[in-house]
């Protein structure tokens, strides 16, 4: 119990670690890019992060012998920042899959399904239509990478409740990052 209680104290200090109002992607913000966000997904919050871990555990944060900080973050059971990014982009991707987001969004995706009209694998797992883009700029909108990363999820999980969905969603991307 003493150790249990020893992790659980370390993870609250990884939290604080890690300055939130710069990682954590406000889904509030439903049409930023992701040339925006790649300045939230920063290379320096990785590193805070990452330094954060090793200072609590006394790993060896600099030189040749430096510890990779993925397994302690999977011991305190914390999502890496890339994560974090598609956890939010998962949520407000539930959000509309349930009709939860205001009207304005109601056609901001499309299920594959609804495109056409074969019954096909892809479209069976409730996976959304994946609009072409031309350029680069397009690939990094929101709405184009929350259906790449929606349709990696499994249909369990997109057939989860509200809660459900919120309360399994990191569990899910923690097991992701452990491999």
């Amino acid at each position: 119990m003493k150790t249990h209680c020893h992790l659980l104290i370390l993870c609250f200090l990884i939290e604080a670690f890690i300055p939130t109002n710069h990682v954590y992607v406000k889904t509030e913000s439903y049409f930023c890019q992701k040339t925006h966000i790649d300045k939230i997904q920063t290379k320096q919050n990785q590193t805070i992060q990452n330094h954060s871990a090793r200072l609590i555990f006394f790993a060896t944060a600099h030189g040749e012998h430096t510890e990779s900080a993925l397994p302690l973050l999977n011991l305190l059971d914390v999502l890496t920042v890339h994560n974090v990014y598609r956890f939010q982009i998962l949520k407000f991707t539930y959000l509309w899959h349930k009709g939860l987001l205001p009207k304005p969004f109601s056609n901001y995706f499309q299920y594959a399904s609804n495109v056409h009209k074969y019954n096909t694998r892809y479209a069976s797992k409730q996976n959304l239509y994946v609009k072409k883009v031309r350029t680069n700029m397009g690939k990094q909108t929101i709405g184009y990478a929350a259906c790449i990363i929606w349709d990696k999820i499994p249909l369990n999980l997109k057939e989860l409740s509200v809660y459900q969905f919120s309360k399994q969603l990191k569990p899910y991307l923690l097991s992701e990052q452990h491999n």
